[in-house]
């Protein structure tokens, strides 16, 4: 694999410390002898099993990112997520501050912060992200959900909360899909107010594994709640899945949209190779993948797509 090297400013390492390494130390049961307890040191690039019996240079570690836009209140949820070579994620970290620090840097990366000022800002990080997804640093893939296709009280026993749960493992779980080899995924959740637990959500990954494609070992080893605030790599994936849902959802077609929320939707979209961002990618599986989540039923006509 190519090696890109990233200059590390001073600006960049002010950051840098203030937002990584942090630790996460898990302390729960095992969920079978490979597995254990975990300690990640966030944006470090170093994670271990402790007294695990895989051998890493035959089992490559995966870091899978995920955030969600529009959840509520929207006909369309998107849930996106970042896919990385655990040993490349702090490289994409760096590479994302040495890009955003000539406008100055700013703490949290979010598509609502998305300003008129500050617009410049988020296409270049935007125009890095895509060149490392072209450099084939990382995979950007992203789940779309109808709310009117919906019955959470025939499929969530009437809990919204639950059906964005298991949407949210149809998306991780096409991982272990798509990457059929020897592959351990981490999974890093945007930090959110819920009864479902992140260890739960692992257990039903694994067990979903063993039952469809047995591989002799747990391929999740890690779904944790992450700070957004803390990661970069969360960030990023708000920021792009934020700019597909505010096509899908027709923002860009109000009466009065705002400007700057419509250049960087276009920008994404341009960035992506794609016409627009509301339709599904028309190779399933490539390094930028939009998926629809398809219903039981009759189809239903969309009302997504660009209003000229």
């Amino acid at each position: 694999m190519t090696i890109f090297h990233v200059k590390i400013t001073p600006a960049v390492e002010a950051v840098r410390a203030r937002c990584q390494p942090h630790h996460y130390i898990l302390r729960r049961p095992p969920l079978s002898p490979l597995d254990s307890t975990q300690i990640y040191l966030h944006g470090a690039g170093e994670l271990r099993d402790e007294n695990s019996t895989l051998d890493s240079s035959r089992f490559p570690r995966f870091h899978i990112y995920c955030d969600e836009s529009s959840q509520t209140g929207h006909r369309y949820t998107v849930i996106g997520a970042t896919f990385c070579r655990a040993d490349m994620a702090p490289r994409i970290a760096a590479a994302i501050e040495e890009a955003i620090a000539p406008f100055g840097g700013t703490t949290e990366l979010k598509w609502q912060k998305v300003k008129r000022k500050t617009l410049p800002m988020y296409q270049a990080l935007a125009k890095v992200y895509f060149e490392m997804l072209d450099r084939q640093w990382l995979y950007f893939y992203c789940l779309v959900v109808d709310s009117t296709l919906v019955d959470h009280k025939k499929y969530s026993e009437g809990d919204g909360d639950l059906g964005f749960t298991k949407f949210l493992f149809t998306l991780l779980f096409k991982f272990a899909r798509t990457f059929r080899s020897q592959n351990l995924f981490y999974c890093f959740l945007d930090d959110r107010t819920t009864k479902h637990r992140p260890e739960t959500m692992q257990q039903a990954l694994n067990a979903r594994v063993r039952r469809d494609m047995p591989r002799g070992y747990d391929p999740y080893r890690l779904v944790a709640f992450t700070k957004s605030e803390k990661s970069r790599l969360i960030q990023a994936t708000d920021v792009i899945t934020g700019a597909i849902a505010y096509e899908l959802n027709q923002h860009h077609g109000a009466a009065a949209p705002a400007a700057h929320k419509v250049a960087m939707m276009n920008f994404v979209a341009k960035c992506a190779g794609v016409y627009t961002l509301a339709a599904p990618t028309r190779k399933p599986g490539a390094r930028f993948d939009i998926w629809h989540l398809e219903f039981p039923g009759p189809p239903r006509r969309p009302t997504f797509g660009r209003k000229w």
